[in-house]
């Protein structure tokens, strides 16, 4: 009995023994200051929120979802600042009415640009049709658009369509405008 209890005892050493060496081991292994330096997250508003100075010159960063896109000099960025815009037209309308992109568009957002109320200037060939909307504060599902708080969903009465160049289409969101393109969206009796 003593036996066996000096055994449990010495298992229950050499379990934490190993518990400790297993935590312990790959922080020695893998002991690189860069990796461990990880840059967090900076929460945005606009587009001018994100700026980085990266080797003395100015990186323009996209805010999408309220977080800059790019955190660090370090970092690659997914949607590169091109100083040639894709100018394509989007023209929204729902129940009627057309949603005035003029006046949804923060100055501050230096990746969408307005040269009228309806033809718009994008920085990067990267920017999908849902995060350039969401610079509108609206938001588009195959389902259902979001004009600020409000959501219209289709239903028997109304339905909502999606145009490129005078197409019906169905890439809603997922969308990469090209130059000189004309998008189209519609919500409400068919």
């Amino acid at each position: 009995m003593a036996e066996e209890k000096r055994w449990k005892k010495i298992a229950m050493i050499i379990f934490l023994v190993l518990i400790v060496v297993g935590f312990t081991i790959p922080g020695f292994l893998n002991n690189n200051p860069d990796d461990q330096a990880a840059t967090e997250p900076r929460l945005c508003q606009s587009d001018a929120d994100c700026y980085l100075l990266c080797a003395d010159a100015p990186v323009t960063v996209l805010c999408s979802q309220n977080l800059c896109q790019q955190n660090s000099c370090t970092e690659t960025s997914l949607y590169r600042f091109e100083g040639t815009p894709i100018t394509f037209t989007l023209w929204v309308e729902v129940e009627g009415r057309e949603v005035n992109l003029s006046k949804r568009l923060d100055i501050q957002n230096l990746f969408v640009a307005l040269s009228t109320d309806t033809a718009l200037k994008i920085y990067s060939s990267r920017l999908d049709l849902g995060t350039i909307m969401e610079k509108f504060n609206l938001v588009l599902n195959e389902r259902c658009i979001t004009v600020g708080t409000t959501a219209y969903c289709e239903t028997p009465e109304k339905n909502l369509t999606f145009w490129i160049n005078g197409e019906r289409s169905y890439q809603f969101e997922r969308y990469y405008p090209q130059e000189g393109d004309v998008v189209e969206i519609k919500y409400g009796q068919p």
